[in-house]
C-alpha cells in the first residue's frame, strides 16, 4: 500500500499543514504498520506525533507511542491522520462525532487517491492518470472502478455482465479478461497492490463470486465454469493458476494466504515459510465448499469432493476427499454430461 502514502507524500503541503495544527497534539488513526508509516513521514516533516487511535487494539502501546480506544476521552485539542487503508464508516462516525472537518481537523489519506467510476464504455478510456480501460465490444455496460494511477483492463469481444457486477483497479494492477466471457449479478473482479487477473475465453463466473488479487498473479483458463459465491483471495507474492476446463461447484474457496501467525516463543512469522502458490490443473471439478489452501498443486482431470480442505499435491486423475483431504482413488475420470461411455469422454 505504500504508493497510497507516496502519493499523499508528494501532493501534500506540509509547511501549511504545521501553520494549521499549530500547538494541537497529533494523532495517528492505525496502530500497525501503515501506522507507523505514516508517524515516520509526519516526524520527517517536523511534525512529532503523540499518540495512536485504534480500537481493535488491546495493548496499550504501539512503536514506543501509547494506544488509545476513539470510545474513550481523548480530547479535541489535536489534529488526526487516518492511516487505515480504504474508508471505514466506523472511523468516519467517530469523527464526525467529535465535530471534526475534513481538512481542517483531519486528514483521511486513502480519500485523497483519484477515483473514476465507469459504468458505460464505447470504444474503450483513458485519463491523464494513467488508466486505461480496452474492450473489444462497441460498448459494455458495466461498473469500472480506477483507483489511483497506472491500471489497466482489457475486456474481450461478447463480454456479458449481469446487474451489479463491478471491476475494481488500483493503482498499477491488470485485470484481463478474455472472449465470450460472463459474470453474473453482483460478481466482483478487483486487482490492488500491483496485482494481475487473467480470465480466459469462454468462462463464466456465478452470483455473488468475488476473484480478489491484493498483489502477485491470479490465472483463469479457458472455458470454465465457476458457479455461485466462489470465492478466490490472493496476496503478494502469490500465485494461483487454474487451468482449462475446470468445473467450480458453489461455495468453493481458495485461499492461499492468510493472515499472520507466531511461534510466541521465537517470534517467527510461520505463514512466511509457505509456499504461496496453488496450481489448479485442466479439467479439474471441485465440489460445493470445498476449500483449496496454501502449498497445495492439483494435477489434470482431478475430482475434488464436496467439502474437502485441500493442502496436498496429487497426481492427474485423482479423487480428494476429506478434512484435511487425502487422495481416496486413482486413475478416475470424469466428465459433465450424465450419460455417457467411458470411450466418448
Amino acid at each position: 500500500m505504500d504508493y497510497i502514502f507516496k502519493y499523499w507524500e508528494e501532493s501534500t503541503d506540509f509547511d501549511e499543514i504545521r501553520r494549521q495544527i499549530g500547538n494541537q497534539r497529533i494523532a495517528v488513526w492505525g496502530a500497525y504498520i501503515n501506522g507507523k508509516h505514516v508517524r515516520k513521514i509526519l516526524e520527517e516533516k517536523g511534525l512529532e506525533v503523540s499518540f495512536y487511535i485504534d480500537g481493535h487494539k488491546d495493548t496499550c502501546n504501539y512503536d514506543d507511542l501509547p494506544i488509545i480506544r476513539p470510545d474513550k476521552e481523548i480530547g479535541r485539542d489535536m489534529y488526526v491522520f487516518v492511516a487505515v487503508v480504504g474508508v471505514r464508516e466506523e472511523i468516519v462516525r467517530y469523527l464526525n462525532s467529535w465535530n471534526m472537518k475534513e481538512g481542517k481537523d483531519y486528514t483521511y489519506i486513502s480519500k485523497m487517491l483519484r477515483h473514476v467510476t465507469i459504468t458505460e464504455c464505447a470504444g474503450g478510456y483513458a485519463d491523464c492518470n494513467g488508466n486505461k480501460l480496452e474492450c473489444e465490444d462497441d460498448q459494455i455496460q458495466c461498473r469500472v472502478e480506477f483507483k489511483g494511477f497506472n491500471s489497466r483492463v482489457k475486456i474481450g469481444k461478447d463480454f456479458v455482465a449481469g446487474e451489479g457486477v463491478k471491476i475494481v483497479v488500483e493503482n498499477g494492477c491488470e485485470v484481463i479478461i478474455g472472449n465470450f466471457v460472463c459474470l453474473y449479478e453482483d460478481a466482483t473482479i478487483e486487482a490492488s497492490a500491483e496485482g494481475k487477473i487473467e480470465i480466459g475465453n469462454n468462462c463464466q463466473c456465478g452470483k455473488d463470486s468475488r476473484v480478489v488479487c491484493r498483489g502477485g498473479k491470479t490465472t483463469i483458463g479457458n472455458y470454465c465454469s465457476i458457479h455461485e459465491r466462489f470465492y478466490c483471495s490472493n496476496t503478494e507474492p502469490g500465485v494461483i493458476r487454474m487451468g482449462n476446463d475446470c468445473m467450480v461447484s458453489c461455495d468453493v474457496s481458495i485461499i492461499p494466504n492468510g493472515h499472520s501467525i507466531f511461534d510466541m516463543e521465537t517470534g517467527e512469522n510461520i505463514v512466511n515459510k509457505r509456499q504461496k502458490c496453488t496450481k489448479i490443473g485442466s479439467h479439474v471439478w471441485l465440489g460445493k465448499n470445498a476449500v483449496i489452501l496454501h502449498n497445495t498443486e492439483i494435477g489434470n482431470g482431478c475430482i475434488v469432493g464436496a467439502s474437502s480442505v485441500v493442502r496436498l499435491q496429487a497426481g492427474d486423475n485423482s479423487v480428494l476427499a476429506g478434512n484435511p483431504a487425502k487422495i481416496i482413488k486413482s486413475n478416475y475420470a470424469w466428465d459433465r454430461r450424465a450419460n455417457v461411455n467411458f470411450e466418448d469422454i
